[in-house]
């Protein structure tokens, strides 16, 4: 096959005004990653994964001085609805090997714990892995609100994403073997690649367009251009980068980033951050209860985790006891036998 050979990272990362090695090294609890698969205490229930995510992340300010267990509670009842998960509230979340909630609740469990981590960045790696269409359009809907109301910022990777679900994003981007080769509003990526030569078929999703570029087998270009339109993901970034498009978004991008002050986001968001964290917890902590709080929440999330496995528990209890009769009974015995000798 094609030798593939690292290119390496080129760029600059910024968060409102703050380098990517400052955000990493102070605000890395406020970068969210969901990865593919789902990994989870598979013997914990659902609502004890959730009450346990929101528990780590409850503020020590709260609206209408709620209590600590109302405002868990009032939390986990409101992303259990939100992601249809209240008939398996009280379910095993399972795995591969342990039987509990089925792989497309599993996956909206895991989205939901991202939710609730409440990171100013979130990342989501093929978000919509195990879920139906429609299911996978509510997350994407409820995602959409959540960035609104909360001005944050969400990446998402996802496989075969509808038309609905593609106009519910602002940016898109499209990556040829590492290389990309557009970057920009949603309306407008389409029609990037069709003022270029390519075609897209009347019954075809932009997100599938987008995507067949990439493949060149997939890509239709108009009648004569197939000798004059770029073939490798290398033409593909020299012509992307020779765009106006190109030009616009490196302007938009300064603009953007003049309005923003490194210092005075850094201040904003460590003082939030500090009004946020429970009495007790350090300044430098990236958490956001103190130690003896989550000493105590990994306590009950164990004990949690142990009463669920009763057949695992009771089986190793006796097991225990049992070895210990044995071992009891054995050296009885040794102890008759030396008396009989003397």
């Amino acid at each position: 096959g094609e030798a593939k050979t690292y290119i390496g990272i080129k760029g600059e990362l910024a968060f409102n005004g703050i380098p990517s090695n400052q955000l990493f090294k102070f605000f890395k609890n406020l970068c969210v990653y969901n990865p593919e698969l789902d990994v989870h205490l598979p013997h914990l229930t659902v609502g004890e994964t959730l009450a346990f995510a929101i528990s780590c992340k409850t503020p020590n300010v709260r609206v209408d001085n709620e209590t600590r267990g109302e405002y868990i509670s009032n939390m986990k009842n409101i992303y259990e609805i939100i992601f249809g998960l209240k008939h398996v509230e009280k379910t095993k979340v399972g795995n591969d090997f342990i039987r509990g909630v089925s792989g497309g609740e599993r996956k909206r469990v895991s989205i939901a714990e991202a939710m609730v981590a409440d990171g100013m960045l979130t990342c989501y790696d093929n978000a919509t892995r195990g879920l139906d269409a429609s299911t996978a359009l509510e997350f994407i809907e409820n995602l959409r609100t959540v960035t609104n109301i909360t001005k944050t910022t969400s990446v998402v990777t996802i496989y075969q994403a509808s038309e609905k679900i593609y106009r519910l994003f602002d940016y898109v981007t499209v990556l040829y073997l590492s290389r990309q080769i557009y970057f920009g509003p949603i309306d407008k990526a389409v029609e990037f690649f069709t003022k270029m030569g390519f075609v897209k078929e009347d019954r075809q999703t932009s997100s599938e367009f987008l995507t067949s570029i990439t493949d060149a087998n997939a890509r239709k270009c108009r009648p004569g251009l197939e000798e004059k339109l770029p073939q490798t993901p290398e033409e593909f970034e020299t012509y992307w980068r020779n765009s106006l498009e190109y030009k616009e978004l490196m302007n938009e991008i300064g603009e953007k980033s003049a309005q923003y002050s490194a210092d005075e986001s850094f201040q904003a968001i460590e003082n939030s951050n500090h009004i946020l964290k429970e009495k007790g917890t350090s300044k430098h902590s990236f958490y956001t209860v103190n130690y003896l709080t989550q000493l105590k929440l990994c306590c009950i999330r164990r004990f949690q985790s142990t009463i669920n496995d009763k057949a695992y528990t009771v089986t190793f209890i006796s097991a225990a006891v049992i070895q210990s009769l044995i071992t009891v009974s054995y050296t009885h015995l040794r102890a008759h036998e030396t008396c009989a000798d003397l």
